[in-house]
């Protein structure tokens, strides 16, 4: 069994690393064990430095959270190089393991409404690339298309484009909005976005109406638009709704004047 191969112990909590329980992780370290023919310590020479189960969940770890191999060697207790060969070696097996669910889910939400948004993969200034700098996020980096289904599970990416392109246009230019058109269609099971995808078919809310004017002075609100801050003002009801004791304007100032008479304490 594959807990005969398990090396410095099974860490106590690996949900927060994995997004995964517990039960999830063991299954797919059997199914790993399997692809492997039930050999991942190698028979003769050097022992691995981690047991099959700590390695797969090194692996989920920098798959999820996407952080530098140093820093993960650092908290397995061992080298950046012995990092990156585990990643290499149990990336194509993760991903084989799981081709199966990956399908259901992704037929799945060909069905049903999925979620879009971009997001801006920091990149920094580069030398003969031009349109990097997104005056939105006020970095440079690369726009990048993600879809998802209504539980947030990642389904599918577009390819990157200049991070000054809105999403509206990176919708397009990353090739989401091809692979995705039945969803766009009127008709359709539905993309959800929010307003920086108006007018590329998504499902989107609605904008705030703009302020209604009155026709002799375009500078100043109707007095049925109570719902705007400024309609609640003082100094924009009329005449007539001072006239009450609720809207009195005070006899005396709020705040008298010092006495001259008045002296500090030394």
């Amino acid at each position: 069994m594959w807990t005969k191969e398990i090396n410095m112990g099974q860490p106590p909590r690996c949900q927060a690393m994995t997004g995964l329980r517990g039960d999830q992780v063991a299954d797919l370290v059997t199914a790993v064990f399997e692809l492997l023919d039930g050999v991942w310590q190698p028979v003769k020479g050097r022992r691995r430095v981690l047991g099959l189960y700590r390695a797969v969940v090194l692996a989920l770890f920098l798959m999820r959270r996407n952080e530098s191999q140093a820093v993960a060697g650092e908290l397995f207790g061992c080298s950046q190089s012995t990092v990156s060969r585990i990643v290499r070696r149990l990336r194509p097996l993760l991903r084989a393991v799981t081709a199966d669910f990956a399908g259901q889910i992704r037929q799945q939400t060909k069905r049903s409404a999925v979620l879009v948004d971009g997001f801006l993969a920091p990149t920094g200034n580069r030398a003969g690339v031009a349109d990097l700098y997104s005056g939105k996020r006020h970095t440079a980096g690369l726009n990048v298309q993600a879809v998802s289904d209504l539980v947030g599970r990642l389904i599918d990416t577009g390819l990157p484009v200049p991070g000054a392109r809105h999403d509206s246009k990176a919708l397009a230019e990353s090739g989401i909005a091809d692979r995705w058109a039945n969803h766009l269609q009127p008709g359709g099971p539905g993309m959800l976005a929010d307003l920086g995808y108006l007018g590329t078919g998504a499902i989107t809310g609605t904008r705030k109406p703009p302020q209604r004017r009155t026709d002799r002075d375009p500078t100043r609100l109707q007095p049925s638009d109570q719902q705007h801050p400024r309609g609640s003002r003082t100094r924009d009801r009329l005449p007539g709704q001072l006239e009450g004791p609720r809207h009195r304007l005070a006899r005396t100032p709020h705040r008298l004047p010092r006495s001259t008479t008045h002296r500090h304490r030394t």
